[in-house]
């Protein structure tokens, strides 16, 4: 358990005895940030920030050790996971993404009075979930040091149609994230899909502004006491008798692919970012804490909300291999799996700094990119070779997945070891008509310590293309969630009711 310095709260009470600086106490709305995008009209009120922020960690122990590193001059280092929005979707200069403009407040209006410099780990990746992040978040953490605040965006990324159910791959991330040793604050970023009427495209799509608030985000925030910032309410505000939602669309705040959000956009969430601290910090200026509070909740001893609560089905310590880089400029990444390719025959390996695996095919700043191996026509091969260290618990049994990028005009089947029979055949059908999208797939084996095989075999013909990306192990009872993600579907789908008028049930793929 963490235990704060006695000094942290004699820092607070002396804060108290004085008046809150005239440096901190700027509105954010009229703050002169260096960059020019704020001399712009944000078309956002003080008022419709402050309703976006749900602040349910006020108060928390999370809360108070950031502050407490703020406060006494301490470097502060931020972790983004999030989807293609966060990675930098559609601007071209990444100084404009709401986690670099949030960095350009702090260092400017924080750093100079406290000494407390913000640093930024970007681990974005456009069109993946919570599920590739909760088994393979590992692979993208600097060793030398843990964050001490987190955002997570990925409620657009988390499509699904049962409440509860298609939220589980959040919480099975959230546990992991408030598990790490810093004990870090995490606040979830909330944005939502609002693809704009084109000559393409004659109808907005999402028109009652659903996303993963819809389907128990909110109630997993208030569980683990996280911070909503929802720009959601602040592009699709509730009307006067909270009712319904309006769409709020003003000029700048999407982005020209009529896809992700806008300069003006990222500008409106970073305000919610020094939004939320102005009002934190000045809340430890005006009401000290009058005792301290020397541990922080365990996830260990909390049992989760929507996931089974079981050594079997929560995730802990899983491993991964995947060729999916968050920053294709560097070279080499850590693996928590190591994968060997014994042969192929169709096969050619897609490294993350090819232009293919690239999500950019100009000089834009976007660093995620997708590589792995790749087949374009039937009748290729590939065995891969793994090591499966021993599992703690009572099963000592691994689930085991395949994670892919594309899948197209075609299948693949895939076996664990020498058996041959009663493969698992993953389908186009089964990958779903939403392209760029990073899926895994869970064989129905599971597995036990030692050496293991995977084979994958290709059918298909003009058109195919399958991009395998990675190779995944979880605890034993880790399986495909149908509710979430689901692949027979015209588009996502956040309810129900979507999920009923927008499946594909006679939709039937004959290979070519």
């Amino acid at each position: 358990m963490y235990q704060p310095s006695w000094m942290f709260f004699i820092i607070i009470s002396q804060a108290a005895c004085l008046s809150i600086p005239s440096w901190f106490d700027k509105n954010p709305l009229n703050i002169n940030w260096r960059d020019r995008l704020f001399n712009r009209n944000l078309s956002v009120t003080e008022e419709s920030i402050d309703k976006a922020i749900y602040n349910y960690g006020q108060g928390s122990f999370r809360v108070r050790k950031i502050l407490h590193k703020i406060l006494t001059g301490e470097g502060v280092e931020m972790f983004v996971i999030g989807g293609s929005n966060s990675a930098g979707g559609g601007i071209p200069d990444h100084r404009q993404l709401y986690h670099q403009l949030f960095r350009q407040w702090w260092n400017h209006v924080i750093l100079p009075y406290t000494g407390s410099k913000l640093t930024i780990e970007n681990v974005s990746l456009g069109g993946t979930g919570s599920d590739f992040f909760s088994l393979c978040l590992q692979n993208y953490l600097t060793k030398s040091k843990e964050p001490d605040l987190v955002l997570i965006e990925l409620s657009v990324n988390d499509y699904g149609y049962l409440y509860g159910r298609a939220a589980q791959p959040m919480e099975q991330l959230t546990r992991r994230v408030l598990s790490f040793s810093s004990k870090p604050l995490v606040i979830y970023v909330t944005l939502v899909d609002l693809i704009e009427k084109v000559k393409w495209w004659k109808r907005i799509l999402n028109p009652r502004c659903f996303n993963l608030e819809d389907l128990g985000q909110h109630e997993i925030a208030r569980y683990y006491n996280i911070t909503v910032l929802s720009w959601r309410d602040v592009v699709c505000p509730m009307d006067e008798n909270i009712s319904k939602r309006r769409i709020e669309i003003k000029p700048g705040m999407l982005n020209e692919d009529h896809i992700h959000i806008g300069e003006k956009g990222h500008a409106q969430i970073a305000l919610l970012l020094t939004r939320f601290f102005q009002k934190e910090l000045r809340r430890v200026f005006r009401y000290p804490w009058k005792s301290e509070k020397r541990t922080v909740e365990s996830n260990d001893i909390i049992a989760p909300l929507f996931v089974k609560f079981s050594t079997q089905t929560l995730i802990s310590k899983p491993l991964c291999w995947s060729l999916i880089s968050t920053n294709w400029r560097m070279s080499g990444k850590t693996q928590s799996l190591q994968v060997k390719v014994l042969i192929r025959k169709g096969f050619y390996e897609i490294t993350p700094q090819n232009t293919y695996a690239k999500m950019t095919r100009t000089g834009a700043d976007r660093n995620d990119s997708f590589g792995g191996w790749q087949s374009i026509k039937g009748g290729s091969f590939i065995e891969f070779s793994f090591t499966v260290p021993e599992m703690a618990g009572k099963t000592k049994k691994w689930s085991v997945g395949l994670v892919l990028r594309h899948l197209q005009s075609g299948s693949i089947k895939v076996w664990l070891g020498e058996n041959r029979r009663n493969p698992l055949t993953i389908t186009v059908n089964n990958y779903g008509r939403i392209l760029l999208q990073t899926r895994i797939y869970f064989l129905g084996m599971r597995i036990t310590s030692g050496n293991h095989k995977m084979r994958v075999k290709t059918e298909g013909g003009k058109g195919f293309d399958v991009l395998l990306s990675g190779i995944v192990l979880g605890p034993a009872g880790v399986k495909d969630i149908k509710e979430y993600k689901p692949t027979n579907t015209l588009q996502k789908v956040w309810s129900l009711e979507d999920y009923k008028m927008l499946r594909l049930a006679d939709y039937t793929y004959e290979s070519t």
